[in-house]
């Protein structure tokens, strides 16, 4: 079975697209959402919103837009019915290939490395603080 495809976001993220841009020039014309994803569904119990903005917190910032809304809710179902014993094989699989897609497996974490948070082009500033 092939590698599946590295998202464009995530190949910025890693550096990769900058390494070998000429490897990925059908991307260019990528459709972008510049929407963030938002707040979780209205039919959500106050569970679901719970597991929502605890996915949306662990992701990248600036990985996640309004067009990932779908596989944000999928890994909410998921991880609900992991947390409360109703979880399947399959569902189990199915959560571990959804948290794939957006790169939150360690497996798929190591395939992006995000630039600091901090400006700061001193590498030990922070034993000053």
């Amino acid at each position: 079975m092939p590698k599946p495809r590295t998202p464009t976001d995530l190949l910025i993220l890693s550096g990769g697209l900058a390494t070998n841009p000429g490897r990925y020039a059908d991307r260019m014309n990528e459709p972008k959402s510049t929407e963030p994803v938002g707040d979780a569904p209205p039919a959500f119990n106050k569970t679901k919103k719970a597991i929502w903005t605890e996915i949306v917190s662990l992701v990248p910032s600036g990985v996640l837009q309004r067009s990932d809304r779908i596989v944000v809710e999928l890994i909410c179902y998921l991880l609900h019915e992991l947390r409360t014993g109703k979880a399947t094989v399959a569902s189990i699989a199915q959560l571990r290939m959804a948290l794939a897609s957006l790169g939150m497996t360690p497996a798929d974490r190591s395939r992006v490395s995000a630039a600091p948070q901090d400006s700061t082009d001193d590498p030990l500033a922070f034993l000053s603080a």
